[in-house]
């Protein structure tokens, strides 16, 4: 039986700890000056902040001030009928953003990311990675999957594994690739990517 089920992103380094330790002013003002960890730190808060089409998400499935606005929403239902539709707005705003409501919050934070991974941030390639397959944008997916691997990321490893069998973001199943890519990811100590390579053998696939 393959697993095909990618890994998820708490396989990373907490992207807050450098916004808790330094504070969310000095991370940003880091990445304006070209800082990749403060630009890997402050483009997944901004892309994690949108609640729309693909964005990166925490464990709740949604941003911490999705539940705020649903909150407000909830709490103004006891006001006027026209207070309601305010609240309602303002609420369903902040679904999208934590930051101001809007998309290009999280336009700029992929733009962060892609600088980050530009120095050779390799958890802002799988960032990337996994934000384009969560948007079902796999040619990009796989694209920057395959940067997070070859940086030597055993998450994007077995990530990219998973694409390649499945044939997702490219034009047909590789299976040779795949097997190759699940044998790095499970030299690094990805269980699942054992298993899938198992698999693989056990069905006559992944033999160049």
């Amino acid at each position: 039986m393959r697993l095909l089920t990618r890994r998820a992103m708490s396989a990373w380094p907490d992207p807050s700890a450098l916004i808790r330790a330094l504070g969310a002013e000095v991370v940003k003002q880091r990445a304006a000056t070209g800082d990749g960890e403060a630009q890997f730190s402050q483009g997944c808060r901004l892309v994690s902040a949108s609640d729309g089409n693909g964005s990166l998400k925490g464990a709740s499935g949604r941003s911490p001030k999705a539940d705020v606005g649903l909150a407000l929403v909830t709490a103004l239902q006891s006001f006027p009928v026209a207070h309601q539709t305010e609240a309602r707005r303002c609420g369903h705003l902040m679904t999208k953003c934590s930051i101001c409501g809007c998309r290009p919050c999280a336009q700029e934070g992929v733009e962060l990311l892609e600088k980050a991974a530009g120095q050779g941030h390799a958890y802002a390639m799988d960032a990337l990675a996994d934000m384009h397959y969560n948007r079902e944008e796999h040619e990009q997916a796989v694209k920057w999957a395959t940067k997070g691997a070859e940086a030597g990321l055993p998450k994007a490893m077995y990530n990219l594994g998973i694409s390649l069998d499945k044939g997702e973001g490219v034009p047909a199943p590789d299976y040779p690739a795949a097997a190759d890519w699940y044998r790095r990811a499970a030299d690094a100590g990805v269980g699942e990517a054992a298993v899938n390579l198992c698999h693989m053998y056990s069905v006559g696939r992944g033999w160049a």
